[in-house]
């Protein structure tokens, strides 16, 4: 994976050619989707998931690099 995958935690799961996106609300990270996970990939889904920046596991310091850009 590339820099921002890593930056935002990016994490693929299932190999269909289904895709979904999910995509958490701010207060809560990835993780929100734990039960309904198994459920898509039952059925026959390829699960995209990743932390908007700030939550979960994100690392802002692989974007923002300097300490004026506040990294």
């Amino acid at each position: 994976m590339g820099i921002v995958e890593e930056a935002h935690n990016v994490k693929i799961l299932g190999s269909s050619k289904r895709n979904i996106v999910l995509a958490h609300g701010f207060g809560t990270d990835q993780s929100v989707w734990k039960h309904l996970i198994p459920h898509l990939l039952d059925d026959n889904h390829r699960v995209i998931l990743y932390d908007n920046m700030g939550a979960g596991t994100t690392n802002r310091a692989v974007l923002l690099p300097t300490p004026f850009l506040g990294g």
